[in-house]
């Protein structure tokens, strides 16, 4: 699943259950609920990764541009709750979470860690990823993101 979204339900984790001790673990384990549950389209990184050893220029466009979007979230965010530190930081925290298991595998495709631990995450990841088409796949995405931000915004 792609990033913006991950970010955006931590959000509304966060909104729904402003408590720490709730929010936090919900957060990451959304990110697996999502990525192993819910159908959805992201670039194959790790068939590329598997095939030339290297990640395509097209689905490093696509990373940049969604990291972009969930840091303008993330941004937004701060200056929405600019005044409460402790909001934010439950926010940083939930969104950090939530995309903490992707975050792990950048040394593997772009730094070309060896470890051994990271390779057997990464296949567990790749394995157990509920890909869809590409139609299906982003259809589902905008329907997470477009229920998260009515969560978010009421």
């Amino acid at each position: 699943m792609l990033t913006l979204p991950h970010t955006l339900v931590a959000a509304a984790i966060v909104k729904l259950f402003p408590n720490p001790l709730i929010s936090l673990p919900l957060a990451l384990t959304s990110h697996f609920i999502l990525d192993f549950l819910v159908v959805h389209w992201n670039p194959h990184i790790y068939t590329e990764f598997a095939k030339d050893k290297r990640v395509s220029q097209n689905s490093l466009n696509i990373i940049i541009l969604d990291g972009i979007l969930a840091l303008g979230f993330c941004l937004f965010i701060l200056f929405k709750f600019w005044t409460d530190w402790s909001t934010i930081a439950l926010f940083a925290a939930s969104i950090f979470l939530s995309t903490l298991p992707d975050t792990i595998e950048i040394p593997y495709y772009f730094f070309n860690s060896k470890l051994a631990w990271l390779k057997r995450y990464v296949e567990f990841e790749h394995e157990h990823q509920s890909n869809g088409s590409f139609f299906w796949g982003i259809i589902t995405q905008l329907v997470l993101v477009s229920l998260s931000l009515i969560v978010f915004f009421y």
